[in-house]
């Protein structure tokens, strides 16, 4: 059994933490046993809230744009192992992009965590329940499997105790790209819900694939849409595309923004940009495509209440998920930067939007 202490302080004329002003104050927790300090510590501690408003988000009360950005860490140095010389680079090119808010689809170590707390960089982490889609039709599945769900609730609770007290981290993810339409799932996702609710008030998000959101929508505070088209849908058509048709990305917003009123956050999109492929006509795998992509898909999303925006993502990464082709070659190259970190195009593009008077409405 373990035993927890809470303890209530009142701090007068309190300054909000945010990303302009990441304010702190310090805490010193003691432990001691018949009198004997055993162990002291003194730990950063910063006061925010950002809540949910009809399809509004507030930090500290006033209105917010998400201008976020996906963040799978990998570098060609460390590989998945955070270096705080590296991630701290990272960070400067983020703040650079005037991104406010990163979102990972696993937690991070806690020394990250920590140098978002002192950059005012907002963190949205997933717990990994990634992409499970049982067949249609099957008995057991892995969201009637008991150990599938204890496994999943055990990773909620380390997440959030881990993070709970970090200012940076504002938003727990559920799931990603998920079959969510099965009473199983239902009852999986509900749980996932509950032990974090019971744990932390922070908002609950969970990104769908295509909008696909299922019975999930009505448990969490923020809709996630992941999106590839004008990408996906086109990338089989040779290297030519005369026009981004997003057509289908409109009729999904319109038909989300009718279904919820909490907030809608486009919590994936973005095309592969082959490092140093430059093409005027914009042809499909060029910098070029990608950073029209961004644009086009921008003027998409200022016509429908959306609250956020997360391209995927910021650098290219290692990804056997892909199958080889005369691009693919092993790497996933959707990001902003390259592997070893140099500006692509779309970097650009994305800077603009995130710096113009958009980005903050």
């Amino acid at each position: 059994m373990r035993n927890f202490l809470k303890v209530e302080v009142k701090i007068p004329n309190v300054k909000s933490w945010s990303g302009e002003n990441p304010a702190f104050y310090s805490a010193e927790i003691s432990l001691l046993s018949e009198g004997i300090l055993l162990e002291k510590k003194i730990v950063p501690v910063g006061f925010r809230s950002l809540v949910a408003k009809g399809r509004q988000l507030f930090l500290n009360g006033k209105k917010i744009f998400l201008k976020g950005l996906n963040y799978l860490y990998d570098s060609p140095a460390h590989g998945l192992v955070m270096k705080k010389r590296q991630y701290q680079k990272d960070i400067f090119l983020l703040k650079e992009l005037g991104v406010n808010i990163i979102r990972s689809h696993f937690p991070f170590p806690e020394e990250f965590l920590s140098e978002c707390d002192r950059q005012g960089l907002m963190v949205w982490i997933d717990i990994p329940v990634y992409c499970l889609s049982p067949e249609k039709g099957k008995g057991k599945t892995v969201f009637s499997d008991k150990s599938y769900q204890k496994l999943a609730l055990r990773m909620m609770e380390e997440m959030i105790r881990q993070s709970r007290n970090h200012p940076a981290v504002v938003i727990y993810g559920i799931g990603n790209e998920c079959e969510t339409e099965s009473l199983a799932a239902e009852r999986f996702f509900r749980k996932i819900c509950q032990k974090a609710r019971e744990m932390d008030d922070k908002l609950l998000a969970y990104a769908s694939l295509y909008g696909r959101v299922g019975r999930v929508g009505k448990m969490v505070d923020i809709v996630g849409v992941n999106e590839y088209w004008g990408w996906y849908d086109v990338i089989d058509k040779g290297e030519k595309v005369k026009k981004i048709n997003l057509e289908k990305l409109k009729e999904k917003l319109k038909e989300l923004t009718g279904r919820y009123k909490k907030p809608l956050v486009i919590s994936e999109f973005g095309a592969d940009a082959i490092p140093g492929y430059i093409s005027r006509s914009c042809r499909l795998w060029s910098e070029d495509y990608s950073a029209r992509f961004l644009k086009k898909s921008f003027e998409v999303f200022k016509k429908y209440p959306v609250c956020g925006t997360f391209p995927f993502c910021f650098s290219d990464y290692k990804d056997p998920s892909k199958y080889i082709n005369k691009y693919w070659d092993g790497m996933n190259y959707k990001g902003l930067v390259t592997y070893d970190r140099r500006l692509k195009k779309p970097f650009f593009t994305l800077r603009a939007i995130y710096k113009s008077k958009r980005g903050d409405t």
